[in-house]
Parts: structure tokens; sequence; C-alpha cells
């Protein structure tokens, strides 16, 4: 493999943690299903980050029920 590394050598990279971003506005009826699907992989290292743009259906109350989930 070659490339640029910014300082972590190939071996580090085996294992990356990943970020998961979710873009939402007033789509509440897909967010558990959505959350759900994202903490089921078998994958650990990840964070799951969800931009909210001023949702008023109720999204915010079941992002805010999963404290895991770093909310924009």
């Amino acid at each position: 493999m070659t490339g640029f590394f910014f300082g972590k050598s190939p071996t580090t990279l085996e294992n990356p943690k990943l970020s998961v971003i979710c873009i939402n506005k007033n789509h509440g009826r897909f967010l558990k299903d959505t959350i759900l699907s994202v903490f089921a992989q078998t994958y650990d290292d990840f964070e799951l980050i969800v931009s909210d743009g001023g949702s008023t259906d109720g999204s915010l109350d079941i992002l805010r029920a999963h404290p895991s989930i770093r909310l924009l």
C-alpha cells in the first residue's frame, strides 16, 4: 500500500476509528432505524455524528435519547 499516512504507520491503519456522519432535518420517522443500523455494525471503533438542521418533528428528542451520539 502506498500513499500518505500523516504520521501513522500502515499497521496502525488496519483498524482506524471511523466517523459516521448523518445529516437530518425533520426525518425523525427514519432516525430510529438509522441509529439501530449504525450501532448494529460489527466494527466497533466508530462515532456517530448527526448534524441536525433545526428539526421540529421530535428528531432532537430521539437523538438526545442516545448520549453516545454527537449532535451538531
